[in-house]
């Protein structure tokens, strides 16, 4: 019997839209597979450094995302359902799509 492939999403969260912030401390949430993931962009780090951007969700043998939702620092709040897997997302704040294109096993 052979193991399917891991599925992998990265998720990149862009500058979001409010004054003075630049997506940091917006938690993401992803549902797939019956499993639920979340994680949270950091801003700041420390002197002269940043956390990074992106958040990395390994989706096991989940062909899709059933759900994607982001909370932002202002408090908006917006989701995306049935979101194909393998696949890098640039979500901005305010926007109701996002940016995806395909992710290919090195």
């Amino acid at each position: 019997m052979g193991m399917s492939p891991r599925v992998i999403l990265v998720l990149l969260l862009t500058v979001c839209r409010c004054p003075g912030t630049w997506g940091g401390d917006a938690r993401c949430t992803v549902e797939a597979g019956g499993r639920k993931q979340t994680g949270e962009v950091m801003s700041g780090g420390s002197y002269y450094s940043q956390d990074s951007m992106t958040l990395h969700f390994g989706l096991g043998n989940a062909e899709k995302i059933d759900r994607i939702e982001v909370r932002w620092p202002s408090g908006l709040q917006q989701s995306w359902t049935d979101v194909a897997a393998n696949r890098t997302l640039v979500i901005t704040e305010g926007n109701e799509t996002f940016q995806a294109s395909r992710w290919a096993r090195p």
